[in-house]
């Protein structure tokens, strides 16, 4: 049995589809939006290959006895690159490690500005006399600064007065 082959009925659908989401990933991490690709139907050897010049073919056992190779190419018109399932798969791992990298950078934005924490905040709001004196405004407190904007907005508010005043109305609208 060490000669022979088995072939396996159920495995027939991958052979033929190849990767499914290949292209969805494709789409989310390109960018490209249904508008470029309407009209076309994708199989996973029409997959885009850009700036890539592998002449690399991968023929699987079954596909060699035929006599045939399995190459795809691309939808550009330009040069007619022809780019094996292992090289596709390749280029595609490098591309979607290349866009988690870029996206796995924390922006500026979602950083908390110095003084603007929750704990820095609420140490502010623990000193204020008014919190000691009614509980219930500190609860208040607790909850709408939960947000990063809220914080920002009550630290920029320097009058004690108006900061409790912020709070209350702040309550009252997420009611």
């Amino acid at each position: 049995m060490v000669g022979k082959k088995i072939e396996i009925p159920d495995a027939a659908k991958f052979r033929e589809r190849g990767l499914q989401h290949a292209i969805k990933l494709d789409r989310l991490f390109r960018g490209d939006s249904d508008e470029d690709h309407h009209m076309i139907e994708y199989k996973i050897d029409d997959v885009p290959t850009d700036n890539f010049n592998v002449n690399f073919t991968l023929a699987s056992d079954a596909i060699q006895e035929r006599g045939k190779k399995r190459v795809s190419s691309t939808l550009h018109d330009k040069k007619c690159k022809k780019v094996g399932g292992a090289a596709q798969l390749s280029q595609q791992l490098s591309r979607l490690i290349d866009a988690v990298e870029k996206k796995s950078t924390v922006p500026s934005k979602m950083i908390d500005k110095p003084g603007r924490s929750i704990d820095e905040v609420m140490d502010v709001v623990h000193m204020m006399p008014e919190m000691v004196a009614q509980p219930e405004l500190l609860l208040i407190a607790a909850e709408v600064l939960l947000k990063r904007e809220h914080r920002e907005m009550f630290m920029a508010l320097r009058d004690t007065n108006l900061r409790i005043e912020w709070l209350k109305r702040m309550s009252n609208l997420h009611k």
